[in-house]
């Protein structure tokens, strides 16, 4: 008998053609014994088992194999459904929750990233409002509301600006035709950089805390104070009083008259010390007297003397001259006439102290 052998990858079609020449070289089995009907019957069901076998895989190549007498299932998942019908047929279809390329469907918590819209857009998001009065943070204009509102916007701003000046003589600007120009007067000038008009002073103009040269002006005396200023830059820096110059911001003393002392009553040992623009009543009934003289006089000085008592011929007085000259003389002065009434008034380091009357 010829040997006929199937694989168990072969199809049903294959297994039926070797089954049926198997038929042929075999005729009847029951002429065979019984060890030879059962190797048949082995055969036949390793064939049929190996064919009802297959191999399922899924995406991420996780593979199962289904024996057969298994039942496969088709379970949907995620928005799928799978349906068997009597028909011998599976229907695997997107439910309610999967949007369609053209379906009408409301999509909820979505962020749509590069979208493309064509056509148009609609819905109560959408508004076509030319005035814009809704003023919703959450809604969207349509292009033909965005153009007319901000037309009408722009229909409103007049196009004519009026300047005026400090004078409140105006003048009227086209906006978009005429220029308006910022011009310098006196002393100004204009610069326009960056969209920014700037005024300058130039150095015809005096400023706060500039080194400047003022030229044929006149500043009011009761309405400002002038100060730091040195008396070299005046014209006029020093004036001369009986003879002497006296400068600017130096002090002096002036005498209006003899500054006349309290009686002088002499004691024998006190010395008075003269000052210049004084004059001193002199008492010597009892005992002589010195009058010193200022050590550093300047011209003009004065000293007044008068015996009071009438008694300088008993008890003289002496004048100190304190190194400087009377009268021309390197000596001090002694005077012995009773009711003696002088002034000595002082010139120079050579002629000293002089009378003033004799």
């Amino acid at each position: 008998m010829a040997t006929r052998s199937v694989a168990t990858t072969d199809t049903l079609e294959t297994f039926r053609t070797t089954f049926n020449s198997l038929g042929t070289d075999v005729g009847d089995l029951t002429d065979l014994s019984t060890s030879n009907k059962s190797s048949v019957v082995a055969a036949i069901n390793e064939a049929i088992g190996g064919v009802n076998n297959f191999t399922i895989r899924d995406s991420s190549s996780t593979t199962q194999t289904i024996i057969g007498g298994d039942t496969l299932n088709f379970v949907g998942s995620g928005g799928i459904t799978a349906t068997v019908s009597a028909t011998d047929t599976l229907t695997i279809a997107a439910d309610s929750s999967i949007v369609t390329l053209s379906g009408s469907q409301v999509l909820t918590n979505k962020t749509l990233t590069s979208a493309v819209l064509n056509t148009g857009v609609s819905g109560t998001a959408i508004l076509d409002e030319d005035t814009m009065s809704s003023n919703s943070d959450t809604q969207l204009a349509t292009q033909q509301s965005i153009k007319a509102y901000v037309d009408t916007e722009i229909g409103n701003i007049s196009t004519v600006l009026t300047v005026s000046d400090d004078s409140s003589t105006t003048d009227s600007v086209t906006i978009g035709t005429d220029t308006l120009n910022f011009a310098g007067g006196t002393g100004i000038t204009s610069v326009v950089t960056d969209n920014t008009v700037t005024f300058n002073i130039d150095n015809t103009v005096a400023t706060l805390t500039g080194s400047q040269e003022l030229t044929n002006k006149t500043i009011n005396g009761s309405s400002n104070t002038l100060s730091n200023i040195a008396n070299a830059s005046l014209t006029n820096s020093s004036f001369t009083l009986n003879g002497v110059s006296i400068n600017l911001g130096d002090t002096t003393t002036i005498s209006a008259g003899t500054d006349w002392q309290t009686g002088v009553v002499a004691d024998g040992s006190t010395v008075t010390a003269a000052a210049a623009g004084e004059g001193y009543f002199i008492d010597t009934t009892s005992f002589a007297h010195t009058l010193q003289l200022p050590a550093s006089p300047t011209i003009g000085d004065e000293i007044s003397i008068i015996d009071v008592a009438g008694t300088f011929d008993t008890n003289n007085l002496t004048v100190d001259r304190n190194g400087k000259p009377i009268q021309g003389s390197a000596a001090d002065l002694t005077v012995s006439v009773e009711r003696a009434g002088f002034t000595l008034v002082f010139y120079n380091d050579t002629q000293g102290w002089v009378l003033k009357d004799k």
